[in-house]
């Protein structure tokens, strides 16, 4: 019966929030000649809690310069988000490619660094501008470790093979 209750208890502090982040955000000040001023749009990934790591981007609705961003274009590194053109902690400034990169804070809800992007077809630009950001946070519930669930199969295991054992 000991087993039972350990596996229980292992089982009932083993486990992890799910849910999902939406972030909202407009960025302005890009200067004269910036193919887009303001930009806008939302993000969405999954993660223990609003201030904890990006685990997973879900969803992108970003259009910069006539260009629809798709999570295929973008990646994370930490809280910085960006294109994936020549990596997710630059800007690519030649004529290539659709690039941008944003790196946010979720505990104070802001950019922490300029709203960068380059665009495609114009060489050597880079604009950078500020914004705002609204994150939230809604909790899909509580979803045990995998780890978890196997000490908890294991210590029931145990405890019927021990019940077999004693029995005459």
């Amino acid at each position: 019966m000991r087993s039972i209750w350990l596996a229980l208890c292992l089982f009932l502090a083993s486990t992890a929030q799910a849910g999902v982040v939406t972030m909202a955000f407009t960025a302005s000040g890009f200067g004269a000649g910036a193919p887009s001023d303001p930009i806008g749009g939302t993000l969405t990934w999954r993660a223990a809690s609003q201030d904890a790591p990006i685990e997973e981007l879900l969803s992108i609705n970003l259009t910069i310069a006539g260009h629809s961003y798709s999570l295929s274009e973008i990646g994370f590194n930490g809280f910085v988000i960006g294109g994936l053109v020549s990596s997710v902690n630059g800007v690519d400034a030649s004529a290539n490619a659709h690039d941008f990169l944003m790196d946010i804070n979720p505990l104070t809800e802001q950019f922490d660094s300029p709203v960068f992007y380059g665009v495609q077809g114009i060489t050597n630009q880079i604009w950078f501008g500020s914004g705002d950001l609204d994150l939230r946070f809604e909790n899909g519930g509580t979803v045990p470790e995998p780890g978890s669930l196997g000490l908890v199969a294991l210590a029931l295991l145990g405890a019927v093979g021990r019940r077999q054992l004693i029995r005459p």
